[in-house]
């Protein structure tokens, strides 16, 4: 279950409460609180869009420091061989990590526009139907 799914879960409610009368003293059934559900939607975003930053930088300083290690050991190709292995899985790894980060920050603007544009009932459906998916 990842972040997302968590946040949005919480704010939904359960299934087999649809078309029953709302009771109001139970929280469940109450209306979605936007305001605070569209803070922290923003948080995981921002919080998913730096992660990926710093995943960058440091892809990139993987990949400077590998041309550089080649460039001084040119003549030993042992020493390339052991040290592009050892990028190379460091370097997949990374962009694994990378195309996972904005997946969900992606996710995250989606269910972000879906909550400021959306009546209350949409909203509700259309979150329980995201939740599958998230």
């Amino acid at each position: 279950m990842t972040k997302l799914h968590s946040l949005v879960q919480a704010y939904v409610a359960p299934p087999g409460t649809l078309g029953a009368p709302i009771d109001s003293s139970d929280p469940s059934q109450q209306s979605i609180d936007r305001s605070s559900l569209k803070r922290e939607l923003a948080r995981l975003r921002q919080g998913r869009e730096v992660a990926f930053w710093i995943c960058f930088v440091a892809l990139l300083t993987v990949f400077t420091l590998s041309m550089m290690y080649l460039v001084q050991h040119r003549d030993n190709p042992a020493a390339i061989a052991k040290m592009s292995t050892a990028t190379g899985v460091t370097l997949l790894g990374v962009v694994g990590i990378m195309t996972k980060l904005w997946q969900d920050k992606i996710k995250a603007d989606l269910v972000l526009a879906i909550v400021s544009g959306a009546s209350e009932e949409s909203l509700k459906d259309a979150l329980r139907q995201l939740l599958d998916k998230l």
